[in-house]
């Protein structure tokens, strides 16, 4: 491989400009050599200039300037910096527009405006450099023999301050499209789970409404959206999205549409390409989650790309052309989903009694579908029913807690508790934005919970015999929190975590403390003060803690408890002392999803 300095690479860009200058130079005498005869030894220096000037207004491909430096010999040196010219200023300092095209509508406008300024000629063949019009300038007949002979003679003269060669060798005919109109076949099948605003309204499919489903490129609008967004249906089955083109003028080989995509790449050419259907197939492959549950709730999946372009020599008359489009289309899976549940409270629970035999999981109905498709739902039911036999476990562990730090002897609790009790629904699925194919879709969720997020009436009991004193002990918990409502995120822009904040909620029930004394022999009297402690929680529905989506959950813990007792003897006098009855533990800790 040949490496060179930057001290040689300077020395042959100087060296192709040089040969280039010459070449053009030679090109052009003989097609004005009455100005070539007129600046004698200027000539080099005038065409020299004229190129720079050409560089100037960005043109760099070699017969695109040479078509430029042609028109200096037409119009005069920096003719397009004096007045009635501003339609040459106009075009070049268009950067929309390629230098194919700016040297073509320059060579359009400059045939119209010999022919506006022309007078009738003797019939005859042009010969260059003789037939003038009357204003001094060449017709445009003898301009049009011009530039062909240019373009013969400068044929692969490659780019100015390049090494590489040029990407234009002739004259290129006008070739461009005035419309290309993309727009999805059909959208009759889209549907969506919806819920009235009632209580008791149920969860229905209905049509998603109409949204942008065409995107359209004209001179108002010459370049696509850098990416389109479209839903199929999956499963085998491809959306369809129809690429319509009218054509301005075209060469023998455009338009040339290309899809590259999962599929491979797909072409069409020439009349092929004014009216396609392209299927677009959704190839996501969602696993399976180490927890078995399928679907994971409101995960944003990852979209199969394709790539589409469209090409043509993007050179017209007037106007900016079109060209080349280019856009990503990312294809989502339009698939719905809906899952609701009602649990009824947790059985009264009485230990030790019942311990070691956890009640009976409460009555718990489930349905998940996927687009109106009863879907399995047993891993669903497997998890929502663990949540009786944890909270059973826990609480014959609070038992045992309650014996050992408060120092009772037969201790015992009851409960009668709801957790999660009610009704929930959960709607969710990819939805177009308000600009529809134009932006990238967003994963629409609406949750619906009608719940006791707990309540609560725990008492734990046990005796206690402290200083010659003998009392039963009643250390109880009770609460009731509800959680009621519909959170939704209904926008792009709203993240997925702020959108379901308002579907958890926290809750913290305080101890309190009753003595019921017990008639010993001795006269001392126990009395106590005001607990300390508190069971406290959260549930709902929360954002996942090790991934994406969301999850059910249900946590309690308890805040150590205590208090301050105190003796009062006739005998012996009083004792004071604060001992704890609870410590800090965590009783649930249970999510799903």
């Amino acid at each position: 491989m040949l490496v060179l300095t930057p001290d040689q690479q300077d020395l042959l860009l100087r060296l192709a400009l040089q040969r280039y200058l010459q070449r053009l130079g030679a090109a052009c005498a003989p097609l004005w050599p009455a100005l070539a005869e007129r600046l004698q030894d200027r000539y080099p220096a005038f065409v020299e200039l004229a190129v720079q000037h050409a560089q100037r207004h960005g043109l760099a491909d070699g017969l695109c300037v040479a078509r430029y430096v042609n028109l200096w010999f037409v119009f005069g040196p920096s003719f397009d910096e004096k007045p009635g010219y501003e339609w040459a200023r106009e075009i070049l300092s268009d950067g929309r527009r390629g230098e194919a095209a700016r040297a073509h509508q320059l060579s359009v406008r400059t045939k119209e405006e010999l022919g506006r300024r022309a007078t009738p000629k003797p019939a005859g063949p042009a010969v260059p450099g003789a037939a003038v019009g009357a204003s001094g300038l060449p017709t445009a007949e003898v301009y049009e023999s011009s530039e062909e002979k240019l373009a013969a003679a400068m044929r692969d003269s490659g780019r100015l301050g390049d090494l590489l060669e040029g990407s234009l060798d002739e004259l290129l005919p006008a070739c461009d499209v005035e419309l290309v109109e993309l727009a999805l076949k059909d959208i009759s099948w889209r549907q969506v789970y919806r819920k009235g605003e009632a209580a008791d309204a149920p969860w229905q499919r209905q049509p998603l409404g109409a949204f942008p489903d065409r995107v359209r490129v004209d001179n108002d609008m010459t370049a696509l959206p850098p990416e389109l967004a479209v839903l199929s249906p999956g499963r085998g089955t491809p959306a369809t999205l129809v690429v319509r083109t009218r054509p301005l003028t075209l060469c023998d080989a455009h338009p040339r549409l290309s899809l590259a995509g999962a599929q491979g790449l797909q072409e069409w050419r020439g009349r092929d390409a004014l009216a396609v259907s392209l299927p677009l197939f959704d190839q996501s492959q969602p696993g399976t989650p180490a927890n078995g549950l399928v679907p994971p709730l409101a995960v944003e999946s990852s979209p199969t790309p394709h790539l589409l372009k469209l090409v043509t020599c993007g050179i017209r008359d007037a106007g900016l052309p079109i060209g080349e489009l280019n856009t990503r289309i990312a294809v989502y899976p339009a698939e719905q989903w809906l899952q609701v549940w009602r649990l009824a409270p947790l059985s009264p629970i009485a230990l030790p009694e019942g311990h070691g035999a956890p009640p009976a999981a409460p009555a718990l109905s489930l349905k998940l579908e996927r687009d109106g498709q009863q879907q399995d739902h047993t891993a669903w039911q497997r998890g929502f029913s663990r949540l009786p036999a944890l909270l059973h476990d826990s609480l014959g562990k609070l038992l045992t807690a309650w014996e050992r730090t408060s120092g009772v002897t037969g201790g015992r609790l009851e409960a009668e508790s709801a957790l999660l009790a009610g009704q929930a629904g959960l709607a969710w699925g990819w939805r177009e934005g308000p600009l529809g194919l134009a932006e990238a879709p967003y994963l629409h969720v609406d949750a619906v919970l009608e719940l006791i997020a707990c309540a609560l009436d725990l008492r734990l009991r046990g005796q206690f015999d402290w200083h010659g004193t003998r009392s039963q002990l009643l250390l109880r918990c009770q609460g009731r929190s509800e959680l009621r409502v519909r959170a939704q995120r209904d926008a792009a822009t709203l993240a997925l975590p702020a959108a379901m904040q308002p579907a958890q909620t926290a809750f913290r029930f305080p101890f309190t403390l009753e003595l019921e004394p017990v008639a010993t022999e001795d006269l001392a009297l126990l009395q106590a003060a005001a607990p300390t402690g508190a069971i406290s929680g959260a549930c709902g529905l929360r954002p996942k803690t090790d991934g994406p989506g969301l999850q059910w959950f249900a946590n309690l813990k308890v805040e150590a408890a205590g208090a301050a007792f105190a003796v009062a003897d006739p005998l012996l006098g009083g004792a004071r002392q604060a001992r704890p009855l609870l410590p800090a533990m965590t009783l649930l800790d249970w999510s799903l999803g």
